[in-house]
């Protein structure tokens, strides 16, 4: 009779008695003065009621819109809902920049300064990134997160630890040879997560451990392994190297991405050593559905999450209502690099090495706190979404070649800027300080503006560059080189990127498509010495 009633109470409610889904309270704050939430990432499990409190304790309003994911195979941290919002204009405070898409699933309201609001909603069935934004003007380029909603991981199995000291009277510099050492310890780690806690009130100089196991990948994808350590470390992946911070240093974090790995079994072996003062190690990792899942005790905020890299973030230049050009040292340019973000969400890099476009993209401009912060070293990436390089070597975009599929001269980083064939003029700001570059070639006189139309919203965003071109009677075989690298016809122009994010038009003439490089060539005919070429960069509309 029990089993009866068990039976029948089973089927009303659908799931076994004591497996509901549980309740999932979080709060998170405001960072006062920093445009940013105090947490990054939020861990449920499917099917969870979750709750979310937004504490403004800023002195700015703010709000927090969960976002249905992109387009398969994108991740735009919800920029793209922001930018819609953006777009709201004059309507935005009524709506409280909460734009009408599809993609917004639940949010909260614009929460004035020391207030709160909560919001609810049931975590998908599926395991998913859940983007999370606010949609304030200007604020998702550093207020954004993610809800991972994935079901819980195993730890490392079968994981063996083997503890090392030096010889008496040494200290490690660097990690030793192991396979010519004896460990003085070893065993099993029954939780299966890496721990240097167990010798730390024992030993107070230098040791080294190495922690072997297999971990289990739950899926076909990308993982991200991020390791901690002060001093060195080194992490190996079915044998191969993947990580190392060999050296004597303060705690710090290096990530590392793995491509293309299998789902299963994967061996996984992480050496460390301490060379006196300060013990630490940490092990993470990162797949398809989760984020930033501890391998090791004791877990870490996401400050000390942070890579080096990371570190320089936080300093973002918003563009308005007109252009703003940055000059300094841009990723995936030469040094002269020069990039512009334009009024609607859309920038490029205009490099005067290469005299040309090498990049294009949408949403937030340039984050420009590598180069406050310190000596102001190293390249800074562009800090929106959807970038597209529209070179692959560096190339200048005018040449004379003696036929379409004739070899594009390539550019000598040696050559002095302002001598030989190539002269670089310098450019000038017009209206809305949109920028005029200009150059010489060859006697050849080349001057670029640009201009932007429609919106991100609607789908008719586009970005207009206008290339003229003066010289004396009509040169023979000048070329244009409006592309190269993952350059594909399709109706009603050329798509560029690896998954076709942006569609380029070109008028004024007819392009030639070299396979060779992947290089789009327009021939240039001076005529009475002059010729005007047209690119119009269009973007899909939005994923919603």
């Amino acid at each position: 009779m029990r089993r009866s009633i068990f039976l029948l109470l089973t089927l009303l409610v659908g799931v076994p008695l004591g497996l509901a889904a549980k309740e999932v309270k979080v709060t998170v704050k405001t960072k006062v003065a920093q445009m940013k939430y105090d947490r990054e990432v939020i861990e449920v499990e499917p099917g969870d009621q979750v709750e979310i409190t937004l504490e403004n304790v800023d002195d700015l309003p703010h709000n927090l819109v969960v976002c249905r994911p992109a387009a398969e195979g994108a991740n735009d941290k919800g920029m793209a809902v922001a930018q819609m919002a953006w777009n709201l204009g004059e309507l935005g405070m009524a709506k409280a920049w909460i734009p009408d898409t599809p993609r917004v699933m639940v949010h909260t309201k614009l929460v004035n300064p020391h207030e709160s609001d909560t919001l609810r909603f049931t975590a998908p069935d599926e395991e998913v990134d859940l983007p999370f934004v606010c949609t304030f003007p200007g604020h998702a380029l550093l207020m954004n997160g993610t809800i991972s909603v994935a079901r819980p991981l195993p730890p490392i199995r079968n994981l063996h630890y083997r503890y090392y000291l030096p010889a008496k009277g040494d200290r490690y510099k660097q990690l030793p040879d192991f396979s010519k050492l004896t460990p003085v310890e070893e065993g099993q780690m029954p939780a299966g997560k890496v721990d240097i806690s167990m010798h730390l009130k024992e030993k107070k100089g230098s040791f080294a451990y190495v922690f072997e196991g297999t971990l289990e990948f739950p899926k076909d994808g990308e993982y991200e392994f991020a390791v901690g350590s002060d001093d060195g470390n080194e992490l190996w992946i079915d044998g191969k190297k993947v990580s190392e911070h060999n050296s004597i240093h303060p705690f710090s974090v290096k990530k590392k991405k793995l491509k293309k790995q299998k789902k299963g079994d994967h061996h996984i072996e992480l050496r460390y050593f301490e060379g006196g003062g300060q013990k630490q190690l940490y092990l993470g990792w990162s797949g398809p559905g989760f984020q930033n899942r501890p391998l090791s005790e004791g877990a870490l905020d996401a400050g000390q999450l942070q890579s080096e890299e990371e570190k320089f973030a936080g300093m973002p230049l918003v563009v308005r209502d007109e252009a703003r050009l940055y000059r300094n040292f841009i990723e995936g340019s030469s040094p002269r690099g020069i990039a512009v973000g334009f009024p609607g969400g859309v920038n490029l890099c205009w490099d005067a090495d290469q005299m040309n476009v090498v990049m294009v993209w949408q949403g937030a401009f340039v984050d420009a706190k590598r180069h406050w912060t310190g000596r102001g070293a190293g390249n800074q990436p562009p800090l929106g979404y959807g970038v597209v390089r529209t070179g692959e070597a560096p190339q200048h975009g005018v040449a004379r070649i003696s036929g379409s599929d004739a070899d594009w001269p390539a550019a000598d980083p040696k050559d002095d800027w302002k001598s030989g064939d190539y002269r670089f003029q310098g450019y000038e700001l017009g209206e809305r300080r949109f920028p005029v570059f200009r150059y010489e070639y060859a006697g050849v006189k080349v001057e670029e503006r640009f201009e932007v139309t429609g919106a991100l919203k609607d789908g008719t965003l586009k970005l207009r560059r206008i290339v003229s071109l003066r010289g004396d009677g009509d040169a023979a075989d000048l070329f244009f080189l409006a592309a190269a690298g993952k350059v594909t016809a399709v109706d009603g122009g050329w798509a560029l990127g690896p998954a076709r994010e942006v569609l380029l038009k070109v008028d004024g003439a007819v392009p030639v498509l070299r396979a060779k490089g992947n290089e789009l060539r327009v021939p240039v005919k001076l005529t009475h010495g002059e010729a005007q070429i047209s690119l119009s960069y269009e973007w899909p509309v939005v994923a919603k």
